[in-house]
């Protein structure tokens, strides 16, 4: 089942075309740098990933497995060489003043409090969604290879 979901996702990344986006300004990168370190992106990054592997089958782990996980995670998934991607993804959905007003929002207790149950919100909603996929993923891998098997609608040309 999880081949079939991987390959799934596979097959939606590789229909998505690149677009290529313009680079944010200074003042947007500077925006999103203050918005990510605010929001403690690197930390949670970090956290969200033990609690998926922790709701992924994988139980509580211990503090021997957490330190090997944290030290794959430096090795394969550096902060420092994802935040371009991440400025990008948040200049390309926000605009300079939403990203200020989220940043505005995080410095708030209740700003404060949502960043510290992001992981466990996020790993919650991942599992509830996982658990609802699987129930129904055979129904869907027939939808999509009945729709492979249709042959595709002709454009009209003009």
């Amino acid at each position: 089942m999880k081949r079939i979901v991987t390959v799934l996702a596979l097959l939606l990344g590789a229909a998505v075309p690149a677009v290529a986006q313009p680079e944010p300004s200074a003042s947007e990168i500077a925006a999103v740098r203050e918005l990510l370190e605010v929001s403690r992106t690197r930390e949670n990054f970090i956290r969200a990933m033990e609690l998926g592997m922790e709701q992924g089958g994988m139980g509580e782990m211990t503090p021997e497995v957490r330190r090997v996980l944290r030290e794959f995670m430096d090795e394969h998934f550096r902060y420092d060489e994802m935040e371009p991607e991440f400025i990008q993804m948040y200049a390309e959905l926000y605009t300079e003043d939403e990203i200020r007003g989220m940043t505005a929002f995080y410095r708030t207790p209740l700003g404060q409090r949502m960043i510290e149950t992001l992981p466990e919100l996020s790993a919650a909603s991942q599992s509830i969604v996982q658990q609802r996929l699987q129930a129904v993923m055979p129904e869907l891998i027939q939808r999509i290879m009945q729709a492979m098997q249709e042959p595709a609608p002709r454009s009209r040309e003009r």
